[in-house]
């Protein structure tokens, strides 16, 4: 993802305005966005609060987004999702607590040791290779084949990109 300037327009107790902002970040917290950002305007750091409108989901947030993926027309459905478990060191389970989507999947036995178990969207299957060749041995990705797959081809790129006869 590139971060990109954008221009907000917001109301305040001085009335409609509108700045020129590079956000860093987006989170929710009780119904409301908040997105840190550089200000141009004020030249600093600032915290960006934007209420959800009237016509928004309230009710979309990190405990239900699964649910969300099985949602209704239009949405992904049944066949749509990657019934993914993978396996995870200790330090796998740590560099996974960092990863907020991750919340609902996370699995840790008293060990320290745990699991990764979900439905997951279809459609991410990139991403998600990706996120498990960054684990390296910290991950063994069990099932989905088209996961595993989808991860072997990512290493196989590159394999071909960091071992290719450079004569």
């Amino acid at each position: 993802m590139v971060c990109r300037t954008v221009t907000v327009e917001y109301e305040s107790r001085r009335g409609r305005s509108s700045r020129r902002i590079r956000p860093v970040g987006l989170y929710a917290n009780s119904g409301l966005w908040y997105c840190p950002a550089y200000c141009f305007s004020r030249e600093a750091y600032r915290v960006f609060r934007f209420p959800l409108g009237a016509k928004e989901k309230a009710d979309v947030h990190l405990g239900n987004w699964r649910e969300m993926i099985h949602g209704g027309p239009g949405e992904a459905g049944e066949g749509q999702t990657l019934a993914v478990y993978a396996e995870l060191t200790r330090e796998g389970v740590q560099r996974c607590q960092r990863e907020l989507w991750l919340a609902s999947s996370l699995h840790v036995r008293p060990d320290g040791t745990g699991y990764l178990e979900g439905d997951w969207p279809r459609r991410d299957r990139s991403f998600f290779a990706r996120f498990f060749v960054g684990l390296g041995a910290e991950a063994v990705v069990e099932r989905p084949a088209e996961l595993i797959e989808a991860v072997r081809s990512d290493l196989a790129f590159l394999i071909e990109r960091y071992c290719a006869d450079t004569e």
